[in-house]
């Protein structure tokens, strides 16, 4: 199987650089010193080449087999936790990343449209994210399921993604009785 997979602006490639589309979400060109964007949240944000090289290897890893979803969760807590600043801004990057991808998700292959859906919802279910972090994590599920697309099986790609994540996160739900209802009227 092809492990060479470029999604979004993450080049998934084995031993390959990060890439640039150019947008505000990409990975820096190698030999840049650091990205600046917004993220999800609408925060100027700016992170050296070392944590964004670093948490494009985390992604790696995670996208081509080599660490499961259940590994990058606890990857994941203990660099939030860490008390050395270069592995919080680790996390950061890595979360805000994955927001960023949100609208290539339409572009993944099954395999890691599946896995981001199941990070997602891991995300959730093992209380990585609070506050408004965790509202858009929500809210990004909710634009799943509510995305209407023409598509060869009853349920689109962006839909699959979003019961992925709410499968993931299944234990908690009760914890978000709003965005529940909001699930509960999606037609």
């Amino acid at each position: 199987m092809n492990k060479d997979i470029t999604v979004g602006a993450v080049d998934l490639a084995a031993n390959s650089a990060p890439v640039s589309t150019g947008s505000s979400s990409s990975l820096p060109v190698a030999g840049t010193k650091a990205r600046v964007g917004a993220t999800a949240l609408d925060e100027p944000v700016a992170y050296a080449s070392e944590v964004e090289e670093e948490a494009t290897t985390h992604y790696k890893g995670l996208y081509q087999g080599h660490i499961s979803v259940e590994e990058t969760v606890d990857l994941l807590r203990q660099l939030q936790i860490s008390s050395t600043a270069h592995n919080r801004q680790v996390f950061k990057c890595m979360i805000h990343t994955l927001f960023d991808e949100y609208r290539f998700l339409n572009n993944y292959p099954d395999l890691q449209l599946r896995t981001t859906g199941m990070l997602f919802g891991a995300l959730a279910q093992y209380s990585i994210l609070s506050g408004s972090e965790l509202g858009v994590l929500l809210n990004h599920v909710l634009l799943a399921l509510q995305s209407i697309e023409i598509a060869p099986a009853p349920v689109g790609r962006l839909a699959k993604f979003g019961v992925c994540a709410l499968e993931r996160c299944l234990s908690r739900l009760h914890e978000f009785p709003s965005f529940c209802r909001c699930v509960l009227s999606v037609s």
